[in-house]
């Protein structure tokens, strides 16, 4: 498997601490809703159906205020990555 879907529902838990990854290629495709990407260094940045993303191994994120209805298509090699919390 190298791509997923996930969906915020209503209640879903918001994310509060930051995230990274060792994966060779991590991407994400908005298909419906909106999202903010914050990455550690950045500004947060609001993203909405359309918008897509690259997140580099080793960069520190995190995703908050995701719409109810967000959904969210994920493209990762190798497809057996892990997101650690740090």
């Amino acid at each position: 498997q190298v791509a997923r879907l996930s969906e915020s529902s209503p209640g879903s838990p918001r994310p509060d601490s930051y995230y990274q990854h060792q994966a060779e290629f991590f991407f994400i495709f908005i298909l419906e809703g909106s999202i903010a990407l914050d990455c550690a260094a950045h500004s947060p940045k609001v993203l909405a159906t359309g918008d897509s993303f690259v997140v580099p191994a080793g960069l520190n994120f995190r995703f908050t205020h995701p719409s109810d209805d967000v959904q969210l298509l994920q493209v990762v090699l190798p497809a057996d990555f892990e997101i650690e919390g740090i």
